[in-house]
C-alpha cells in the first residue's frame, strides 16, 4: 500500500522487495501508475509519502533486514521506519483505513475447526479399531493340513 499526500493510493501486489527499496525512482513509477481511492483490505506493508515536505514513513510486517539502508536510497528525504506499526501508515493517511480485523474471533473459530477434525478423525480411527475386533478370526477349516 502506497499513499502519496492526502490525494493518492496505490496498491503494489506481488513485489519481489518493499517498493521502498526503488528509493525516489519510486515517485516516478507512480506518476502514471492508476490509482485507488483508498484501501481498506489488510496489507502486509505500506508506504506514506509526502513529497512536499520530503518525508516518507513505511512499514512492513514482514522481517526488514536492511531497513537501516533505506535513507541511502531517498537522499534529502526524513524517513521514519515504523516497523511494523500499520496503524502510523493510517494516522498519515486517510487513504489507508484497512477493515476492522477481530483476531480473536478468527482464532477461535479456527481453533474449534480443527478440534472438530480431530474429533472426527478419532472417531473414524475408533470405529476402525472396533470392526477389527469384532470381525470373527479366519477360520482354519479351508488352509491345507502340514503332514
Amino acid at each position: 500500500m502506497i499513499t502519496v499526500s492526502t490525494d493518492r493510493c496505490h496498491v503494489a501486489s506481488d513485489v519481489f522487495d518493499h517498493p521502498v527499496r526503488e528509493g525516489a525512482a519510486l515517485l516516478n513509477r507512480l506518476t502514471d501508475a492508476p490509482g485507488h481511492g483508498g484501501c481498506h483490505v489488510h496489507v502486509n506493508s505500506g508506504i506514506h509519502l509526502d513529497p512536499e515536505r520530503r518525508q516518507l514513513g513505511w512499514w512492513s510486517l514482514d522481517s526488514s533486514p536492511q531497513a537501516y539502508r533505506v535513507p541511502e536510497l531517498w537522499p534529502g528525504w526524513k524517513i521514519k521506519f515504523w516497523q511494523d506499526d500499520w496503524e502510523q501508515h493510517v494516522r498519515a493517511s486517510d487513504r489507508f483505513s484497512p477493515a476492522p480485523f477481530d483476531a480473536g474471533e478468527e482464532a477461535r473459530a479456527a481453533v474449534l475447526a480443527e478440534a472438530g477434525e480431530r474429533r472426527a478423525l478419532r472417531a473414524r480411527n475408533r470405529a476402525q479399531v472396533t470392526r477389527l475386533r469384532t470381525v470373527p478370526a479366519r477360520s482354519q477349516a479351508g488352509c491345507p493340513q502340514h503332514a
